[in-house]
């Protein structure tokens, strides 16, 4: 499977829907006007401030104040979101990128995952 893509723009794909994927698709749309963006993530929610979750669940913000940006923002920007996409394997000599749903190809690649927090080992 590849991308059905028509025309000749660049394929830009970004893996991680946090803040520095957010970030780096900002950048390329203004460094690529025309290019197609598109962001993976394993969440089935919009990106949203990770950091942020305590005053969410500590109710002194709403769901919508978690938010990075609104869905009309990605929309105006032409950046797609996969949502409950995981991505499990990149090819680079191919230049392709496989997820739990398809296969992609690519022109420019960004890794934006982040990190996993680890509890360091108290005596």
């Amino acid at each position: 499977m590849s991308n059905n893509y028509l025309g000749n723009s660049r394929q830009i794909l970004i893996v991680g829907n946090g803040a520095a994927g957010v970030s780096a698709a900002k950048s390329a749309r203004v460094q690529d006007p025309d290019a197609d963006i598109i962001m993976f993530g394993e969440d089935g929610r919009l990106p949203y401030y990770r950091l942020r979750l305590c005053d969410y669940i500590g109710k002194s913000i709403n769901y919508d104040e978690l938010k990075i940006n609104n869905e009309e923002w990605f929309e105006k920007n032409r950046i797609r979101i996969e949502k409950l996409s995981k991505v499990i394997a990149i090819d680079a000599k191919a230049r392709k990128v496989s997820t739990n749903v398809r296969e992609y190809s690519y022109d420019s690649l960004v890794l934006a995952t982040g990190s996993t927090p680890i509890m360091p080992p108290f005596r």
